[in-house]
C-alpha cells in the first residue's frame, strides 16, 4: 500500500524531444581552403609548363653550386642545375639540370653540355666575366632527331657551334706537333678555320694510298733477315705501268679542321695541307729564307694549305674529306714519289754520322732516303764493313726516268730498274759518303760518277740491288793528308836545316858588311847627287847665260833641220841632180816647194 503511494505521489517523467543542430561552417576556414587551392593550381601549373630535366656528367664539379649554377645559350638562361651528386663508381659528377619548357631541343642526342670557366688557350682569354659572376653550363642544341636525358659534358668548350656554317675536314699526320684545338687554318695568309678536335688514329685502323700519285713516303722497315717489309707489289695489277696502292697499318694523329664559309671552297680535292708552327729557315742560292704565316702561327701553331698551280680548274672538296698533313710547304709541293726501289750499299769505312732518313741525292737530287745502316763482318778479311740499306723513288727524276726507260724498252717494274742501274753503274755511278753539315757532322748518301772508279761487276739479278762504293770525300782528305805526311817525313830535314842555318850565318855577316861598309860610301854618293843636282837647277834658270845659250843651239839646230828637209824634198823632186848638178828650170839660189802642207822659200847653198 505504501508503494502504491510512493507511486502516485511521484509522476513518471515524460520523452525527452531530441532537437536536430544545423552544421555551419566558419568564414574563417574558407581562407586556408582558397590557398590550397590556389597554391594546387600553381603546382599543376608548374608541371604542366616544366621544361625536360637532363642529367649532365662532369669530370668535377668545380664551380657548379645546386639551385644557383644556371645554363645559358647565347648568353640566354635555359635551366638552371637543381642537383649535384657524385656517381656510383665516384669517377665524375652527375648535375640535374631542368630546362625550361621553351629548351625542349636541348635533349637530342648530339646536344654538348660544357662548364665556361676562365680559360687562356690558343685563341686568347675566354670566360673573363665568370670571374664575378661565376661558372655557368654552356649549351649547344644538335641536329639529331633522337633525344636522351643523360649526356657526358666536355671539359673545354667547343671551338665551332652547329650554328656556324662551313665544312668539316680531317687531316692525317705522324704527330700532333704544336697543333692544339683553336689552332688558325690559314689560306695565303688569310685565317679560315680552325682545328676543332684531334685524335689517335686507332692501331687497327688500315689506310689505302695510292703512292703512285703522292709525294708521301710510305712506311718500310727491314725484317731480321735484312729483307724490305711493305715493297712487294701484286704483278697482276703493274699493266700499263699502273702502280696499285699500297696498304700499310699506319698508326698517326687525325686532326679535325674547320673552315667557314664561303673560304671552303677553296678546299680542293688537290688541296696540299702543311704545318705552318713556328718559323721555316732555308738556305738556298738566294740567300737565308724565314718563312712563317703570322706570329700567332708561331706561337700557337697552325695549318696552312694551298692549291698546286697545275690545277686551276679542281672541284671543292666534300665535306669530311680526309687529307694528309705534311711537314712543309717544300715536301707538301714536292714531285710524286712513286713506288720506291730497296738497294744495299757496302762501305768499308765508318760512318760515324750517317743516320735513319739522311737523304740519298743524285746529281744534287733528293731522290731517297736511308733505312738502315748495320755492322757486318767479313770473315775472309776479317774487317767490319758497314751495309746501308735505302729506298730512291726513280720517279723523283721526272722526265729523265721516263726517258731512260724509254730507251731500255717494256718490260717489269723491276728489271727496268735493275737494267737501268747497271747501265749507270758500266758508265762509273757510285756511292758516297759525303758530309752534309760541317758544324754537325752529318753524312748523307751521294749517287755520281766517277769515270776514275774501277770497273766493277753489277749483278742485276740479285736483290736487293747493290751499288759500288767509293771512300768519302774525308776519307780521301785523310788519305792524302797521310801521304803528304809522308812524303815530308822522308825530306833530309836535318840536311836542311844545316844548310838553312849556314845560309843564314852567311846573310848575317853579308847585312854586316853591307852595314859597315857599303852604306858609309851610299851616304857620300847621295850628297854628290844631291849637289850635281843642285847645280844642274841654276844652270836652268831662266835667266842664266847657259839657258839663253841652249835656247839659240835648239834654234839653230831647228833651222838646220829644216834646211836639210828642203834639200831632201829637192832631190826627191830632182834625184839627177846629183850627178848633172842644178837646172836651168831651178832659180839658182831658191827653191819653192809645193809640199802638201807648206810652202818653203829658202836659200839653198849645195
Amino acid at each position: 500500500m505504501s508503494n502504491n503511494l510512493n507511486t502516485s505521489s511521484h509522476p513518471t517523467p515524460g520523452t525527452p524531444q531530441v532537437r536536430k543542430r544545423r552544421f555551419s561552417v566558419s568564414l574563417v576556414w574558407l581562407v586556408p581552403i582558397v590557398a590550397g587551392l590556389v597554391g594546387l593550381s600553381m603546382v599543376v601549373n608548374s608541371w604542366l609548363r616544366a621544361g625536360p630535366q637532363v642529367v649532365v656528367s662532369f669530370q668535377t664539379a668545380e664551380g657548379l653550386e645546386a639551385n644557383k649554377t644556371q645554363v645559358k645559350y647565347k648568353n640566354v638562361v635555359i635551366g638552371t642545375v637543381t642537383r649535384i651528386a657524385l656517381s656510383e663508381d665516384r669517377t665524375h659528377v652527375n648535375a640535374t639540370i631542368n630546362l625550361d619548357e621553351a629548351a625542349q631541343p636541348f635533349t637530342r642526342e648530339d646536344t654538348q653540355y660544357w662548364v665556361v670557366r676562365p680559360r687562356i688557350g690558343a685563341n686568347g682569354v675566354s670566360g673573363v666575366d665568370t670571374l664575378l659572376s661565376g661558372a655557368f653550363i654552356g649549351a649547344d642544341a644538335g641536329r639529331s632527331e633522337l633525344t636522351r636525358s643523360k649526356f657526358v659534358g666536355q671539359e673545354t668548350p667547343p671551338a665551332v657551334t652547329y650554328g656556324e656554317k662551313g665544312k668539316r675536314f680531317t687531316l692525317h699526320a705522324d704527330d700532333l706537333g704544336s697543333l692544339d684545338i683553336g689552332s688558325p687554318v690559314y689560306y695565303r695568309r688569310v685565317q679560315v678555320g680552325q682545328v676543332i678536335g684531334y685524335s689517335l688514329t686507332p692501331a687497327s685502323q688500315t689506310l689505302s694510298h695510292d703512292f703512285s700519285q703522292s709525294n708521301e713516303e710510305p712506311s718500310y722497315y727491314l725484317d731480321n733477315g735484312g729483307n724490305l717489309i711493305g715493297n712487294e707489289v701484286s704483278r697482276k695489277n703493274r699493266d700499263n705501268d699502273q702502280i696499285p696502292k699500297q696498304t700499310s697499318d699506319k698508326r698517326g694523329v687525325d686532326i679535325e679542321i674547320f673552315v667557314n664559309t664561303p673560304n671552303d671552297v677553296f678546299v680542293t680535292d688537290d688541296t696540299r695541307f702543311w704545318n705552318a708552327s713556328g718559323i721555316d729557315v732555308s738556305v738556298d742560292a738566294a740567300g737565308l729564307r724565314v718563312n712563317t704565316q703570322t706570329i700567332s702561327s708561331i706561337l700557337a701553331g697552325g695549318i696552312a694549305f694551298l692549291e698546286p698551280n697545275y690545277s686551276p680548274d679542281a672541284k671543292p672538296a666534300p665535306a669530311k674529306h680526309t687529307f694528309t698533313l705534311y711537314e712543309n710547304q717544300e715536301t707538301a709541293f714536292a714531285p710524286p714519289s712513286g713506288e720506291p726501289t730497296h738497294f744495299r750499299m757496302r762501305f768499308d769505312s765508318s760512318l760515324r754520322g750517317l743516320t735513319v732518313n739522311a737523304p740519298v741525292e743524285f746529281l744534287g737530287v733528293k731522290v731517297g732516303r736511308v733505312v738502315s745502316v748495320e755492322l757486318d763482318y767479313d770473315p775472309k778479311s776479317q774487317s767490319f764493313p758497314s751495309n746501308v740499306d735505302i729506298l730512291i723513288y726513280p720517279q723523283r727524276l721526272g722526265s729523265a726516268y721516263a726517258k731512260m726507260v724509254a730507251q731500255i724498252g717494256d718490260g717489269e717494274n723491276d728489271k727496268q730498274i735493275a737494267l737501268l742501274m747497271k747501265r749507270l753503274v758500266d758508265r762509273g755511278l757510285r756511292a758516297q759518303a759525303r758530309t752534309g753539315n760541317v758544324l754537325t757532322g752529318q753524312l748523307y748518301i751521294a749517287l755520281d760518277f766517277d769515270q776514275k772508279a774501277p770497273l766493277v761487276r753489277f749483278d742485276p739479278s740479285r736483290r736487293p740491288l747493290q751499288i759500288p762504293t767509293v771512300p768519302g770525300s774525308f776519307d780521301k782528305l785523310q788519305e792524302q793528308l797521310q801521304a803528304m805526311v809522308e812524303k815530308l817525313s822522308k825530306l833530309p830535314i836535318d840536311s836542311i836545316a844545316n844548310n838553312l842555318n849556314g845560309s843564314l850565318a852567311e846573310l848575317r855577316e853579308t847585312m854586316r858588311q853591307v852595314n859597315g861598309e857599303v852604306l858609309p860610301q851610299m851616304r857620300g854618293t847621295l850628297d854628290e847627287l844631291q849637289n850635281t843636282l843642285k847645280t844642274a837647277n841654276e844652270t836652268l834658270d831662266e835667266d842664266s847665260p847657259a839657258r839663253q845659250q841652249v835656247i839659240q843651239a835648239m834654234d839653230e839646230v831647228q833651222r838646220t833641220a829644216r834646211s836639210v828637209r828642203v834639200l831632201t824634198d829637192y832631190l826627191s823632186r830632182h834625184p839627177e841632180s846629183l850627178i848633172r848638178g842644178r837646172t836651168k828650170d831651178a832659180a839658182p839660189g831658191f827653191y819653192e816647194g809645193n809640199g802638201s802642207s807648206q810652202n818653203f822659200g829658202q836659200e839653198y847653198q849645195p
